[in-house]
């Protein structure tokens, strides 16, 4: 009995095992005629999905059909074996594909999730004192970036934001992903009024200082000094002739009485004179001088300097500052502190007569140009006047008084660390729309720009359409490519359609700026177009370092130093616009001294048109000033001291270059500092091969995430390398391997030693011996993005760079 259960026992186990293989081969062959599946299962909203299938036999009156649940509807009947649908859903949906004939029904599905942007903290003080710094802290989900209406500039996902609240504000954070779609929460702040009591403590007999109150919790407020009632929040101008205490009486509103008081050091005349200008705009240089009487030297304490006790210094300070001077006067230690506040300037789009500046209403004066075909008999210097609000200001040349200019004071040129006052010049005010300007446009379409191009087109447009007549536009767009989209064309509707030929889906790689350059200097000079005028204009847009120019060696111009001389020979003003903080600021300073041009940094989406609109109206109203020049070759320095309305005489200066010495290579080299650890890097390249490095990091390849693979698109690049080579036997070259900032540091290292010796062994292969070149693994030490916001940032980080070493 028991060997016949043991007999039936196997019977059955093996029928069931049997049963269930036929089960698992059925469902693989299940599978393996029916293939559904999307090219990704989750996007974010405004992203589109590939829908796919694969079906392998088809019999006869047999029905394809894709449906989708969420609306119970059927999308698309008698559809083929094989095919691909492309979706844009806007929530979470399930497609269905459905093979049916007369006797079975198999059916397949795939769920494709839909992220909206997420606002997870937004966290903000109810309440905060009139003045004090707040902070604004948020975290986000599925958003590419934020804005705060309080700054109207795209931030991180994450991130905080301090400002200085002097009023009761409603604060709205919005949350944007890569399409645009956006989802918003407010908070409200209130600013309680906060009490002040402020001016400057040590004076000289004859300096005036602004003594500045706030008691906002008073009735009534005496300043005991002169016995009068005064308001409860006001300034007034004072010039204390001996040592002074300001003492104000503060009633509240049951009459009772507290004390407010300021004592005013006041020291013999010509004790020390410190000038510096108490606001300055963003970018802006500040210049600093001083004379400290009795002291062979001073310290500037938060800076932690000792200087002579007469100097001056020029900073660019990026926050409000304050300078800490500290002094011996009859053995005792004296501080001053001079308060610098940062503003944000109003781009010029708008015409005033400076006859309605009312009095303290600022004025301010840039030379953003200089004209030097008539050296040395003279130099003419393009000068902008403005005010606070934008405009810029006619009438300035005709504002005379006993002395002269009622606000040009002066023309100071250094020279070798020399001053030499200009002793005449004349001012000539510029006002002619009839004027013809030949102007090129050279705008930055690399993978960076990828969520601010719109502006960048919008501005675009928006300046074609208010052209000056006589004005004719040539437009290049580069990347890692160069594209010249349209000669010089003064017809509005010729640009336009030129202009939106080539878009930004085309474009997306790295950044050949020089190249780019070179090439709009190209079209600008073109002789058979355009108008027979000295008055040419290039315009360069960028929000990158330049890192691709290199591969059109030999074939164009593309070098910084072919930059500069074509632009001086064809006497072509060069102006640059960076935007962001992601460009090389000194490099573009340098560049634009050495082109006559100018270089201008703006920081937000909505100054993008602004700075178009201001270039257009300067070339037509402007001030010319012509002087006579020192002789000597080389850099100087031109300052150009005025009043600016409010009783403070102030300097704004610009480098020009004299003569043909300068090396715009080994500058740019020397400034680079397109990651935050570059210098570094520089020493480590030095390290691994001898010689000097002539370029600048140029990109080769980016990858895909943890892969090490050349995408054959780069294959181009490579090839261009091995050719350079070839050409030049005495150049090397230093191979830059880099990854993401995903992953552990020894991982990122392998990976990205991996990435460059696959760009070595294509060069190999290109008949280059082993000893033109070095691999360097980096790891994520070195990213072009310190933080990725998104995707392209983070592929931009995954890189091949080579530097040229001869």
């Amino acid at each position: 009995m028991k060997s016949k259960l043991n007999y039936h026992g196997r019977i059955v186990s093996n029928t069931i095992i049997y049963t269930a293989f036929l089960i698992i081969v059925f469902q693989l062959s299940f599978a393996q005629k029916i293939k559904f599946y999307a090219d990704k299962k989750a996007i974010q909203y405004g992203d589109s999905v590939k829908i796919s299938w694969n079906i392998a036999k088809i019999k006869k009156k047999t029905e394809i059909l894709l449906s989708e649940r969420n609306k119970s509807n059927i999308i698309a009947t008698n559809l083929g074996q094989n095919g691909e649908f492309i979706f844009a859903p806007t929530v979470n949906t399930i497609y269905i594909l459905q093979k049916k004939n007369e006797n079975r029904k198999e059916t397949r599905s795939i769920r494709i999730n839909v992220h909206k942007p997420v606002i997870k903290l937004f966290v903000v003080k109810d309440s905060i004192n009139e003045g004090e710094i707040a902070t604004v802290e948020w975290f986000t989900s599925f958003a590419k970036y934020v804005y705060l209406n309080i700054n109207n500039d795209s931030l991180p996902p994450s991130g905080r934001y301090n400002f200085r609240c002097d009023s009761t504000l409603n604060i709205e954070l919005r949350a944007v992903n890569n399409h645009g779609y956006e989802t918003s929460m407010k908070k409200t702040i209130v600013a309680k009024p906060s009490e002040y009591l402020k001016a400057d403590t040590i004076l000289c007999r004859g300096q005036s200082t602004l003594l500045s109150w706030s008691f906002p919790c008073s009735k009534e407020v005496i300043l005991r000094n002169t016995v009068e009632k005064i308001s409860s929040k006001g300034e007034i101008k004072i010039q204390p002739q001996h040592n002074t205490r300001y003492i104000f009486e503060k009633y509240d509103e049951f009459g009772n009485c507290s004390e407010k008081n300021i004592y005013i050091r006041v020291l013999p005349p010509g004790t020390f004179n410190l000038s510096a200008p108490e606001e300055i705009y963003i970018g802006e240089k500040v210049d600093i001088s001083w004379t400290f009487k009795y002291n062979d030297t001073v310290s500037i304490v938060n800076l932690k300097k000792h200087v002579p006790a007469t100097g001056r210094i020029i900073i660019e300070p990026i926050n409000d500052t304050v300078l800490i001077f500290a002094f011996k006067y009859n053995n005792e230690i004296l501080k001053i502190a001079k308060n610098i506040k940062i503003v944000e300037k109003q781009l010029v789009t708008d015409i005033r007569s400076v006859k309605m500046l009312l009095n303290g209403e600022k004025i301010s004066f840039e030379i953003f140009g200089v004209d030097r075909s008539k050296y040395p008999d003279s130099v003419k210097l393009y000068v902008m006047a403005s005010d606070s609000k934008g405009h810029f200001l006619k009438d300035v040349a005709n504002m005379k008084e006993y002395n002269g200019n009622k606000y040009i004071r002066q023309i100071i040129e250094q020279y070798e660390g020399q001053k030499y006052p200009v002793k005449d010049y004349t001012i000539r005010e510029i006002s002619s729309e009839n004027d013809s300007y030949n102007i090129s446009f050279v705008l930055d379409y690399s993978g960076s720009m990828y969520g601010d191009i719109n502006f960048l087109e919008k501005a675009c447009t928006g300046i074609i359409n208010k052209k000056y007549p006589n004005d004719a536009f040539s437009v290049v767009k580069f990347d890692r490519k160069i594209v010249p989209v349209c000669p010089l064309i003064k017809s509005k509707e010729l640009l336009i359609e030129n202009f939106n030929k080539f878009k930004y889906s085309e474009f997306g790689g790295s950044t050949a700026l020089y190249a780019g350059v070179c090439k709009g200097l190209d079209l600008l000079n073109d002789s058979t177009l355009g108008n027979k005028t000295s008055n040419k204009l290039l315009v360069s847009f960028t929000d990158g370092y330049e890192n691709a120019s290199g591969y059109f060696s030999g074939l164009m111009p593309c070098t910084a130093n072919e930059l500069v001389n074509i632009a001086r020979k064809t006497g072509s003003r060069v102006n640059f616009i960076s935007y962001r903080g992601g460009t090389n600021k000194k490099m573009l300073d340098f560049l634009s001294w050495l082109t006559d041009g100018k270089h201008c940094n703006i920081r937000k989406q909505d100054q993008v048109s602004k700075v178009f609109d201001e270039i257009n109206l300067i070339n037509h109203h402007y001030y010319e000033i012509t002087y006579k020049p020192i002789a000597g070759d080389g850099l100087r320095e031109v300052s150009l001291v005025y009043n600016d309305n409010s009783g403070n005489e102030v300097s704004t200066f610009r480098n020009i270059q004299i003569g043909e010495n300068y090396d715009a290579e080994k500058f740019d080299y020397e400034t680079n500092t397109s990651t935050p650890k570059m210098a570094q890097i520089n020493d480590t390249i030095k390290s691994v091969v001898k010689g000097n490095v002539f370029t600048t990091p140029q990109i080769v390849a980016l990858f895909d995430f943890n892969k090490s693979e050349i995408q054959p698109e780069y294959g181009d690049n490579i090839k261009k390398i091995a050719v350079i080579l070839k050409n030049n036997p005495l150049y090397k070259i230093v191979i830059l391997g880099h990854t993401d900032l995903s992953g552990s540091q020894k991982h990122c290292m392998n990976l990205s030693e991996h990435r460059a010796e696959a760009v070595a062994k294509i060069l190999s292969r290109y008949g280059i011996p082993e000893n033109r070149y070095k691999c360097l693994g980096l790891g994520r030490n070195v990213p072009v993005w310190d933080v990725e916001l998104n995707d392209e940032m983070s592929h931009e980080n995954r890189r091949v760079e080579i530097v040229m070493v001869k």
